[in-house]
């Protein structure tokens, strides 16, 4: 999936791409509202609950919420993440679709309990909608560059 993040910041445009939208006077409006509305709040519930899972390290309930288009079994899964940083904070900012895969992807700001700065980087999850329900990736810091030198990048302040 990094290697999606990667193509979709070099080929699609986040003015074209974004559907993050402004609500009357300036605010913005529910990130969510371009997901059909029989699955938006279903959505939102499952990125609530992946950030919490995210964040306590429970990496078996983040399981449950996988894509399992990943093909990766749950041991293997929960072996691989046992060195992975918790998750301090999770602010989704934007959703963009991507037709070809049929999935949603859901921009935002990330920070882990390693990073000693306490910044925040732009990070994503994968969202898809199979079988009546939402499965997602693990929320993942969006890698900018090429494949001999890529960073992350720090979240917009505003």
């Amino acid at each position: 999936m990094a290697y999606l993040a990667i193509l979709l910041s070099l080929f699609l445009p986040p003015a074209v791409t974004s559907v993050q939208l402004q609500g009357t006077e300036g605010k913005p409006a529910d990130i969510y509202e371009r997901i059909p509305k029989d699955q938006r709040e279903l959505l939102r519930q499952a990125v609530n609950k992946l950030i919490e899972a995210q964040k306590m390290g429970d990496w078996k309930n983040v399981y449950k919420l996988l894509d399992k288009e990943s093909k990766q079994d749950e041991d293997t899964f929960l072996r691989k993440m046992k060195r992975a940083h918790l998750l301090r904070d999770y602010q989704p900012s934007r959703v963009i679709f991507y037709p070809p895969n049929d999935e949603w992807i859901i921009e935002g700001c990330a920070s882990f309990q390693t990073d000693a700065k306490q910044k925040g980087h732009v990070a994503w999850v994968i969202a898809r909608w199979t079988d009546s329900r939402w499965y997602l990736s693990p929320i993942s810091i969006e890698m900018f560059g090429n494949e001999k030198k890529a960073n992350p990048r720090e979240c917009a302040t505003d």
